[in-house]
């Protein structure tokens, strides 16, 4: 759900609203759509907004894994912090396979930003009977990411 905390801020339509939860309406640089497909997204979806699936499929188009993880952080300097794990493998049974984002929502902008993947891939060597080396390489098992925020200031630091 987003928060205007803006009054006077302009929807798609034109129309300026006081601050507090954007339920029925969306603005300008949220979407592309208007009139009556808007309507009926908004009386569907009440106001929650969605963002685009980070995993692509083979062929270059978007897929939507389940999401097992996701933490947010408090609002800073205008921007939000979400940090979560796709299953790519679409079952929540297995973890060798989760992946790790961070993405932040820039609320000024009503603009979310291209998520960042940090967990990256390993590989395991397995030595065999015979001396032979069977390698897998998987994607590193994370979860329930936790999102903090740094208060000391520099002169703290400098101590």
């Amino acid at each position: 759900m987003l928060y205007n905390n803006r009054t006077d801020e302009a929807d798609v339509n034109g129309a300026t609203h006081e601050a507090g939860w954007a339920r029925d309406y969306v603005f300008a640089n949220e979407t592309d759509i208007s009139g009556e497909e808007l309507a009926n997204h908004l009386k569907t979806w009440k106001g929650q907004r969605f963002l685009s699936s980070t995993v692509k499929t083979a062929s270059g188009g978007q897929a939507d894994p389940p999401i097992g993880d996701l933490t947010a952080a408090n609002g800073y300097n205008g921007l939000a912090t979400f940090a979560f794990t796709v299953d790519t493998d679409f079952n929540l049974s297995t973890s060798e396979d989760k992946e790790l984002y961070v993405q932040f929502y820039d609320f000024a902008q009503h603009k979310t930003y291209v998520p960042v993947k940090l967990a990256g891939e390993t590989t395991e060597k397995e030595l065999q009977e015979d001396t032979s080396v069977i390698e897998r390489t998987k994607a590193v098992d994370v979860g329930t990411p936790q999102l903090i925020r740094n208060v000391w200031s520099l002169s703290t630091m400098a101590r």
